[in-house]
């Protein structure tokens, strides 16, 4: 993960932060758009590991209110350190929703 952060401070990034090995990122920048960020993160993984990968961006607000919406948060029976949320860069395939709520997937 060193390496990711070095790629983003290469970007101009600051406060940099990975968490996990799944190419999670926590960082600050100057520049507000998404949608730009998105691209230059991307981009800059398929130039310099020659992996294409979609690059989604969340804010802490979206983050925080994900947690506080989560339907299990507040059940005594779950335990909380082991909920997780899962972020798509896309639509599901309906049939793929079907094999997932199965167990087939």
């Amino acid at each position: 993960m060193d390496a990711l952060r070095q790629l983003f401070a290469g970007l101009g990034f600051t406060t940099i932060q990975t968490y996990i090995q799944g190419g999670n990122v926590i960082f600050r920048s100057k520049d507000m758009n998404r949608i730009r960020l998105e691209t230059l993160i991307a981009d800059a993984i398929l130039k310099k590991y020659n992996f294409d990968v979609p690059v989604l961006i969340k804010e802490l607000e979206e983050l925080s209110q994900i947690i506080l919406s989560n339907p299990f948060i507040n059940d005594k029976k779950k335990d909380s350190t082991h909920l997780q949320v899962t972020f798509l860069s896309g639509n599901l395939d309906r049939g793929k929703i079907k094999e997932m709520n199965e167990g087939q997937y």
